[in-house]
């Protein structure tokens, strides 16, 4: 259940500072030189690519371009237009994933129109150039897109690429299975929709359900408490000034919800969760076996309004805290 060893965890603990520093390298990046490096010269088209091994080069932008958003739109809306999906050399991981890690960079700042565009686009040109294009750019977008560890994380994104993958003909009957749930779970707990109920069973051996919990946000953090990444976590949380202001005078409330039915190793690890936090735990597995959230990776916050709908869905606790900064502490 664990989602992190240490080493990725200083990743995640550091995540708030890299996403600063990408926003200003990007910023600089596409005011400047453009999304692949080097001066765009003035000039559009592709770059000068004579190593075949090299990563695939997307355009260069136009120096008369000056706007982040617009550039990055310009730059997604293009970008596959000089690839050759039926070249299988093109798909070796060389030469293709530092492309998608570029195109998925690009298109966090990209209008959402483009980039969906773009995204469908995509796609279709890959199911033209054969299976396996089509296989790899649809890993690719799970991975850019779906995994937890990339800084290019975008449900909308891999929303939009599920959705045209399940739409197209002819889709291998397993991978529109993994297509399907992919989509189904990322549907799942969106900002601005209630957040699903659970029941579990807390301290007092008492059932309880999170819609039972009375406050004006509540943070939901499912963990393992074999995990030293959850430990980390709780840490910055107990320890957080902004946490517990919000604590203190009432307006926070934490869940923490151990997703197994381990009763022992539950209660081992009870002694590192501030009294203040409601903890618990699911002795059926109902939350697993619901795939009420996806579980398989922790540590995993949530933050709830009142009414238990999702203000926002598994973001850093760093990211959590700033949130808390900028609309709870007073």
């Amino acid at each position: 259940m664990q989602r992190m060893n240490m080493k990725r965890f200083v990743k995640y603990m550091l995540g708030a500072a890299a996403a600063v520093i990408a926003a200003a390298v990007l910023a600089v990046a596409v005011v400047t030189v453009g999304f692949y490096g080097g001066s765009s010269g003035g000039s559009e088209g592709r770059a000068s690519r004579p190593d075949s091994a090299a990563p695939y080069a997307g355009p260069r932008i136009p120096d008369v371009m000056a706007d982040p958003a617009e550039r990055a739109s310009w730059f997604v809306e293009r970008f596959w237009d000089g690839f050759d999906f039926r070249d299988t050399t093109q798909l070796r991981p060389e030469r293709l994933d530092p492309a998608f890690g570029e195109f998925a960079s690009a298109a966090l700042y990209a209008d959402p129109a483009v980039r969906d565009a773009s995204l469908r686009r995509m796609l279709d040109s890959a199911a033209r150039g054969g299976e396996a294009a089509l296989e790899r750019f649809a890993a690719l977008a799970e991975e850019y897109f779906g995994s937890r560890d990339r800084s290019t994380r975008s449900e909308d994104a891999l929303i939009c690429a599920m959705e045209k993958l399940l739409a197209m003909p002819g889709t291998d009957s397993p991978l529109r299975d993994r297509y399907r749930f992919l989509l189904e779970m990322a549907l799942r707990n969106r900002p601005g929709t209630l957040a699903a109920d659970i029941l579990f069973t807390d301290r007092r051996g008492i059932e309880r359900r999170l819609s039972s919990v009375r406050a004006e946000y509540t943070a939901l953090l499912f963990y393992d408490p074999a995990c030293e990444s959850c430990r980390a976590v709780e840490r910055w949380i107990a320890g957080s000034p902004v946490y517990g202001d919000c604590i203190d005078r009432g307006r926070l409330k934490v869940v923490a919800i151990y997703a197994g039915d381990d009763r022992r190793t539950w209660l081992d690890g009870l002694g590192e969760l501030p009294r203040s936090w409601i903890a618990g735990y699911d002795p059926q597995l109902r939350i697993v076996r619901s795939l009420s959230y996806d579980t398989g990776g922790v540590p995993l916050l949530y933050l709830l309004d009142r009414d238990k709908r999702v203000v926002l869905k598994e973001p850093r606790v760093d990211e959590l805290e700033m949130w808390l900064q900028r609309n709870a502490v007073k």
